[in-house]
């Protein structure tokens, strides 16, 4: 019991909102997926670069396959000049900001859904008590009582799907990491 006690003293506190078998990591560090050079100082001037925020626009839309986001980030880098390769780091600038805004965009959407998903629960539970409550009071009618327990299953049916819609919401994150690695890649294969 000592040792159980002690080892779940030396994990992490982990964010009760956070339902997703995946670590939370709130936002990312572009020295994860990035090689080239510091983008700390760029900011959001990559977007003055009509054509790199045309690009990282489109290629960081969800609408846009990561295939497709990888062959046309590697047909703007392949046309660009040896003279250009600042504009490579701009470039990894945008999307990088992008992404990762999508993907605390994506986290906070997670979490709000679990919220939602504990409020239903609790609510739930607020209705079975008060159906057994119902069921002992005999002045309650039959059909009164088939009714309540009637909208306790459509409750629990619909939080029964919230929980399956779960799985999908927890890969956003990941398809956006997924996304970020291809394209971060594509771009330094063209560095010099």
């Amino acid at each position: 019991m000592l040792a159980m006690a002690s080892a779940a003293q030396a994990q992490p506190q982990q964010d009760p909102d956070w339902p997703c078998i995946q670590r939370l990591v709130p936002t990312l560090s572009a020295g994860q997926v990035w090689r080239g050079p510091s983008i700390d100082e760029i900011g959001a001037s990559w977007s003055d670069d009509p054509d790199i925020a045309g690009i990282v626009n489109t290629v960081t839309s969800r609408r846009v396959s990561i295939e497709e986001a990888v062959d046309r980030t590697k047909a703007f880098t392949e046309g660009l000049e040896a003279s250009e390769q600042d504009r490579l780091t701009l470039l990894f600038a945008g999307i990088f900001q992008r992404i990762n805004e999508s993907r605390t965009d994506a986290i906070t959407a997670i979490k709000r859904y679990m919220r939602a998903q504990r409020g239903m629960v609790d609510a739930l539970s607020d209705q079975v008590t008060a159906l057994e409550a119902l069921q002992q009071d005999p002045e309650t009618s039959a059909d009164r009582i088939a009714d309540f327990a009637a909208g306790i299953e459509i409750s629990r049916r619909i939080f029964a799907d919230r929980r399956r819609a779960l799985r999908p919401l927890c890969e956003q994150p990941v398809l956006l990491e997924e996304r970020l690695g291809a394209l971060a890649r594509t771009i330094m294969a063209q560095l010099g």
